[in-house]
């Protein structure tokens, strides 16, 4: 018997436990919530904050764990990556190349080493005057949106309040459409990738509306790839997923974020939706040495968006209503009726997986959603 331990027990998690145990894995699961999804499916669960990457790793050892997955979180991803590094186990990379990653000033540091389109910025706010405005104050270790600020002059930058227990990477804001590219990568090569065009429509640094791009001209997305390699080469990874943001304007491209988790709110079932092709098993492959790309994939081209649910103000969650038409609504409900919802990004209540009849609709609707799927609050 193999056994895996999932890094993550929330419910973006789910599809990653499901792709383990479709292949026969014996897996045990490990997050400090007892009432998260993946405690109740798992073979065994461990009741713990894995970011304590000592627990982590006594348990895995102490438990004869043969395999470490990480999950949908940044916290998942560098705890695992360190335990990994301890262990020699397999999917990932030296952790000094995590932290780079996963670390925006870090990350933009190697970008501008390596020539690799991003927006301006610097890490010293006497420094910000030599950016153009509107510029953002970025937490560098938080993510999901969480404590940036948009700042529109050099006049108003004592209104806002910056943490001073936080260390900030000021960067030019820049306008255009934002996407997102996963990459899963094989001896250092790209073997599938995925655009997705992404909307954030509640919280302006949060994504709660996407659907698979058709939009990008062959050149962009071989320039897109291009760079990915290069950032992968740099850091000698060769293996596993790379998972970036980028905003697009006039057939130019900034790229903004990367990370080498798998993407939170069931994005894998996105792809999964809309491709017929189970991210959530190219994604757990690295890390228990399958391989996934001996035979070819075939793409379709179902037209489906995902759509998360939130609130701009805390709420007791009630229902939703959906005033859109579409071939076929899916949806998954993270809250019950009575719960509190807290504001976006730090919480979410429903997320929609909807069909539309040809691509036109949905492109066309994917954007306005947040209008059409009503939170009702008690």
């Amino acid at each position: 018997m193999i056994k895996v331990l999932l890094c993550d027990a929330a419910f973006s998690a789910a599809p990653l436990l499901r792709s383990l145990k479709a292949n026969g894995f014996y897996v045990g699961v490990c997050g400090s919530r007892e009432d998260d999804v993946c405690h109740h499916l798992a073979d065994k669960s461990y009741f713990f904050d894995y970011s304590d990457f000592k627990e982590l790793k006594k348990i895995f050892l102490n438990e004869s764990y043969d395999y470490l997955v990480p999950g949908c979180t940044d916290a998942s991803y560098m705890s695992a990556s360190k335990v990994a590094n301890d262990l020699n186990l397999p999917g990932y990379e030296k952790f000094q190349a995590t932290n780079i990653i996963h670390d925006k000033l870090k990350f933009r540091d190697l970008l501008r080493k390596i020539d690799i389109s991003c927006p301006k910025y610097t890490e010293n706010i006497k420094d910000i005057n030599n950016l153009k405005f509107p510029i953002l104050a970025k937490p560098i270790n938080l993510y999901s949106g969480l404590g940036i600020q948009k700042i529109d002059s050099i006049a108003n930058l004592k209104d806002y309040i910056l943490n001073t227990n936080l260390k900030y990477v000021f960067e030019e804001f820049v306008e255009g459409d934002l996407y997102s590219h996963s990459a899963f990568i094989k001896n250092g090569q790209i073997k599938i990738d995925f655009f997705v065009k992404e909307f954030c429509t509640v919280f302006p640094y949060q994504v709660n509306s996407s659907h698979i791009a058709h939009d990008l001209t062959p050149i962009l997305v071989d320039e897109i790839r291009l760079s990915i390699l290069k950032v992968l080469k740099c850091l000698n990874i060769n293996e596993g997923v790379m998972h970036t943001q980028f905003i697009m304007k006039n057939n130019r491209f900034w790229i903004i974020e990367s990370c080498r988790r798998c993407p939170g709110d069931l994005y894998s079932e996105l792809i999964h939706s809309a491709t017929d092709i189970e991210y959530s098993n190219l994604f757990i492959s690295a890390y228990c040495e399958l391989d996934p790309f001996q035979r070819p994939f075939f793409k379709n081209d179902n037209n489906v968006a995902r759509h998360t649910l939130s609130s701009s103000v805390d709420c007791i969650f009630q229902s939703s209503s959906v005033n859109q038409d579409a071939k076929k609504i899916k949806v998954i409900s993270l809250k019950k009726v009575g719960d509190r919802l807290r504001a976006a990004p730090n919480d979410r209540a429903q997320i929609f997986f909807i069909e539309f009849d040809n691509r036109s609709l949905m492109e066309k609707n994917t954007k306005e959603l947040y209008k059409k799927i009503v939170l009702n609050q008690i």
